[in-house]
C-alpha cells in the first residue's frame, strides 16, 4: 500500500435485499474506476456471509477484515492486491465474524492511501450494515427494477438518510427492458434518488465471475461493460466528451431508456 496523501472517497454499496447483484457491480466498478487511473480499495464488509472473494478469485487469504477486526493482524496484512490493478482487503469465507466493531477506525486509518474505498456491505439494514454506513461518506444503492427490490432499497436508503449520509444515486441492474419493470421515474419518485446507472441483464456478467475476472477484463465491449464503465466515469468526474460515445451506445440497447 502505496504511502500517499490522497482525497478519498469511500463510497458503501448498499442494497435491500441479496440478489439484486451488489456484490457483482462493486467488484466490476472498482476494476472499472481503477482503469480511469484512480487508486481503488475494495472492502468486504459482509463478514457474516463473505462471498467477495469468490467473485475476484482470492480464495486464500492469509490475513483479512475478520482478523483485523479481532485484533489478530492488522490491515496492512489484509490488503491484497488484485492483478486488474485494484487492492483488496477481504472478509473470511470460512469464518463469519461477529461484530463490526472497530470498523470505522479501520477506515481512518486508510484515508489518504486510496482514491476511493468501495465498501461492498451486506444486504438489508442491520448493524453490520449501519457500522459500514457510518464509517462512509455517502452510499450507492444497487438494486433491480421490480417492486420487491425497491421497496427494500427504499429502506437502506431510509437507514443512510437517518445516518446522515447522502445518496450519490440508484443503480438499477440486470435490466432486461420487459415491461413489467418499474421506469426510472416510478422507481426516483418511490424513493427520492435519482437512477444514474441502467447495468442491463447479460450472460457475460455471472462467466466473468466463474473465471474469477471482472466482466470488463472478460468481455469489454458486453452492454454490461459498457454501463459499468460509464458509471465509473461519473463517479470519478471525468466525463468528457470522448465518454460521449458510450452515452450513445447505452442509449442504444432496449429498455434501458425508459
Amino acid at each position: 500500500m502505496d504511502d500517499v496523501n490522497k482525497m478519498t472517497e469511500v463510497i458503501s454499496v448498499i442494497s435491500g435485499k441479496g440478489g439484486v447483484g451488489k456484490t457483482t457491480v462493486t467488484a466490476n466498478l472498482a476494476d472499472s474506476i481503477s482503469k480511469q487511473g484512480k487508486s481503488v480499495l475494495v472492502i468486504d464488509a459482509n463478514i457474516s456471509g463473505a462471498n467477495m472473494g469468490i467473485h475476484l478469485n482470492m480464495l486464500e487469504s492469509q490475513a483479512d477484515l475478520n482478523s483485523v477486526l479481532s485484533g489478530k493482524d492488522t490491515f496492512d496484512n489484509a490488503i491484497y492486491m488484485h492483478p486488474c490493478g485494484f487492492h483488496v482487503l477481504p472478509a473470511s469465507i470460512n469464518v463469519a465474524g461477529s461484530s463490526m466493531r472497530g470498523f470505522s477506525g479501520v477506515i481512518s486509518n486508510l484515508i489518504g492511501h486510496f482514491d476511493f474505498i468501495l465498501i461492498d456491505t451486506a444486504a438489508g439494514a442491520d448493524d453490520e450494515v449501519k457500522e459500514a454506513i457510518n464509517a462512509s461518506d455517502s452510499v450507492l444503492i444497487v438494486t433491480n427494477p421490480d417492486i420487491p427490490s425497491v421497496s427494500n432499497a427504499a429502506l437502506v436508503k431510509r437507514l443512510a438518510t437517518n445516518l446522515g449520509k447522502p445518496t450519490k444515486g440508484i443503480v438499477l441492474n440486470m435490466t432486461r427492458g420487459e415491461y413489467l419493470e418499474l421506469t426510472d421515474k416510478q422507481i426516483s419518485e418511490f424513493m427520492d434518488s435519482k437512477v444514474i446507472s441502467k447495468i442491463p441483464f447479460h450472460k457475460n456478467v455471472k462467466q466473468s465471475t466463474v473465471f474469477g475476472k471482472s466482466v470488463i477484463d472478460y468481455s469489454p465491449r458486453c452492454p454490461s461493460s459498457i454501463a459499468i464503465s460509464q458509471l465509473a466515469v461519473k463517479l470519478c468526474g471525468t466525463e468528457t466528451e470522448t465518454s460521449s460515445f458510450l452515452k450513445t451506445f447505452v442509449s442504444k440497447i432496449p429498455g434501458l431508456n425508459r
